[in-house]
């Protein structure tokens, strides 16, 4: 019984700490983002708890999850509250995860070319979610792939998904908020059509294994580009990411734009914001941008 308490196993008459946790967030989970919850979507994410606790990948082996609960809802809410695609789709996430030792991405040594083209974060939108500012410049991309394989430019870019759900669960925030930057992508967008295909490859990606992980995306210095663009990556788009797009204006309009979204006090300059380009202080703390954040996962604060 000791031995089964160690692994977090219940022993007999006993409901393990994680199953315990479980329950607690089953009944107290309203919302997972700006979605509502109630008593037929709770019905489903037990489902998907129950078909999965033969698998004995509960509970999910995830630094970065907010709890088991939270993960469910959002590959609920991903799969359209289809239990049985849930279920796989998080079977199918944890053997990624564990086959491509997401746990530990954040200690890996990068490269510095990877590592300065890779979006950031700073400030906070109006409902206090962690921004990160992107410019993505295919010709950019287009040069790193000169030197480096596409598997290593994309796990770079994981690097920067599991920061950001490394944030949120220290500030008890449960999205990221996007702002980006169009700036870069003008005829480049046809003349580096495999740094185009890269950038979508990422977008897929990011759906299937970090589905519901941003609230909403700004777009600025969009110009012509936005519907070229907008028609490459449409397709690869779920129709819920589609509404989170949010165009801002140029100009005049765009800090009042901005501001239905973010206080343009919390956005870098660089960005079109009035912040001075620099980190958080919490960002610092479970990020330590000038090297490796501590091994200990984070704690709300």
């Amino acid at each position: 019984n000791s031995f089964c308490t160690l692994l977090g196993r219940p022993t007999e008459g006993r409901m393990a700490d994680w199953e315990a946790q479980y329950e607690k967030d089953l009944a107290t989970i309203t919302h997972s983002g700006p979605h509502e919850v109630g008593a037929e979507q709770q019905a489903l994410n037990r489902q998907v708890f129950e078909m999965l606790k033969p698998t004995e990948i509960l509970p999910f082996d995830d630094i970065h999850k907010i709890s088991d609960c939270d993960l469910i809802y959002r590959f609920l809410i991903a799969q359209r509250w289809d239990a049985d695609k849930t279920a796989a789709e998080l079977i199918e996430y944890m053997r990624w995860r564990k086959e491509n030792n997401m746990n530990d991405i954040l200690w890996e040594k990068h490269p510095d070319e990877i590592v300065e083209v890779l979006p950031f974060y700073q400030g906070i939108d109006n409902d206090g979610n962690p921004i990160f500012y992107d410019r993505p410049s295919p010709a950019k991309i287009g040069e790193l792939l000169k030197t480096y394989d596409r598997a290593q430019i994309i796990r770079g870019h994981f690097v920067m998904m599991e920061q950001g759900r490394r944030l949120c669960k220290a500030m008890n925030r449960d999205r990221v908020t996007c702002l980006f930057d169009m700036a870069m992508l003008n005829m480049s967008i046809v003349t580096n059509p495999s740094a185009v295909g890269l950038l979508k490859e990422c977008s897929k990606l990011d759906q299937k294994y970090y589905p519901e992980n941003m609230r909403t995306m700004m777009i600025t210095n969009s110009g012509w580009t936005f519907g070229s663009l907008i028609t490459c990556i449409k397709p690869l788009l779920d129709v819920r990411v589609q509404k989170k797009i949010q165009k801002l204006g140029t100009g005049a309009n765009l800090h009042k734009d901005m501001a239905q979204f973010a206080d343009p006090q919390q956005v870098p300059e660089c960005f079109g914001g009035l912040a001075p380009r620099t980190p958080s202080e919490v960002a610092i703390k479970v990020l330590d941008v000038s090297g490796l954040p501590p091994r200990t996962p984070p704690q709300p604060v």
